[in-house]
């Protein structure tokens, strides 16, 4: 007796939308900490001087992270490294958007599985995308990446208000007793 994959066609199927799953949920904890980074600047750089309300759209708020790098000094040395992982996430998301939004034209049991999806852009321009497994599964590898980086843009962002803090009330006790 075989064990039943259902409701996939095959192992190759279930491990194709397991590695969706994967991917969709890695991008998931990228976004919020892509958010994180945006709370930061409005709490301890004067966000509301670049934008009076946050940015909720990812492109939007990719933006305003890139204009908080350009308006406040003292993140210039990390300028050239943000805008460079800004960017890839920033094409990273087209993907995201591929899969998540796109409509599955496909319908052939074949191994190993692949989807071809399709989404029309806000342009109106037809994408069509080819995606197996492995594509995934780097992509979902590349997501992981993009985060450690995000992380490193937010343990900057917080040196910065630690000692914006320091500098307004005084350094911090070394020791306490």
């Amino acid at each position: 007796m075989t064990k039943s994959v259902y409701p996939f066609h095959s192992e190759s199927e279930k491990d194709y939308y397991a590695w969706i799953g994967l991917y969709v949920s890695s991008w998931a904890a990228l976004e919020t900490g892509i958010d994180r980074a945006v709370d930061a600047v409005y709490r301890f750089l004067d966000g509301v001087s670049i934008e009076t309300r946050r940015p909720t759209a990812l492109k939007a708020k990719l933006r305003f992270l890139r204009r908080a790098l350009r308006k406040d000094d003292r993140l210039s040395r990390y300028h050239e490294a943000l805008e460079k992982l800004l960017s890839l996430v920033e094409a990273e998301s087209d993907f995201r958007h591929s899969i998540v939004h796109g409509a599955k034209i496909n319908h052939l049991k074949v191994e190993p599985h692949y989807s071809v999806l399709k989404r029309e852009t806000k342009g109106g321009i037809e994408k069509i995308l080819s995606v197996s497994r492995a594509d995934v599964e780097r992509r979902y590898n590349e997501v992981g990446d993009l985060s450690m980086g995000i992380i490193a843009l937010n343990n900057a962002l917080i040196d910065i208000a630690e000692k914006s803090v320091e500098q307004r009330f005084g350094a911090r006790d070394a020791e306490v007793d």
